[in-house]
């Protein structure tokens, strides 16, 4: 029940329970639903539970429940949620949907911010760089996706092959050598990303 009295090292234990199982479920069996329940679950024992609301998030995200999303996240935002990677994460993803690129790009920055290893926030900030023409920036951020980070989808090659593309035209006739470099990098990548998945259309599309 709500308003359990119970020693903060308890309520921190019950509610990361409830969390970790409600994660789970989204992660393993796409079940929101469970997801909803484990998270109001863990806000019953501890109503200012950041983690808590942003799992909520997620899964009203999950649902399609957009503008609910968004009342969570801002809830969580000023119970103190500034420093959760996840929150900003899930922002970005409410921000695209709404046609809000630019803070969709600021939620994206956030969240790389406090995890420059978090690689669902990379990828999505990857994109934004592209779609604002900021290729060297893609390049960097997909050539360390790709290569430290090990995260070698179809769609990470391909966008780093995009972006060696829309480098290349930044040289034009002022260093043939390198935009010619640049280009043979790009449909080398293309081609790596049809290896990684020969069924993705992206891929196809821009080799």
């Amino acid at each position: 029940p709500p308003g359990l009295d119970l020693p903060p090292a308890e309520k921190q234990r019950r509610v990361a329970e409830h969390v970790k199982r409600g994660q789970a479920a989204l992660e393993s069996s796409n079940d929101p639903d469970f997801a909803i329940g484990e998270s109001k679950a863990a806000l019953a024992v501890d109503e200012t539970s950041v983690d808590a609301m942003v799992l909520l998030a997620h899964a009203y995200y999950a649902k399609g429940y957009y503008d609910l999303v968004q009342d969570v996240l801002e809830k969580a935002l000023q119970r103190g949620g500034g420093e959760n990677k996840k929150l900003h994460f899930l922002f970005g993803l409410v921000h695209d949907r709404a046609k809000r690129p630019d803070q969709a790009l600021e939620s994206y920055q956030k969240a790389v911010a406090i995890d420059p290893n978090y690689k669902s926030a990379l990828m999505n900030l990857g994109v934004h760089l592209l779609r604002n023409r900021r290729y060297q920036e893609a390049v960097s951020l997909y050539e360390r996706l790709t290569g430290e980070l090990r995260y070698r989808t179809a769609a990470s090659l391909t966008n780093l092959g995009s972006a060696y593309r829309g480098q290349s035209a930044e040289f034009g006739t002022s260093d043939i050598n390198k935009r010619n470099e640049l280009l043979l990098k790009s449909e080398r990548t293309y081609k790596t990303a049809l290896a990684a998945n020969r069924n993705y259309a992206n891929a196809y599309y821009n080799s």
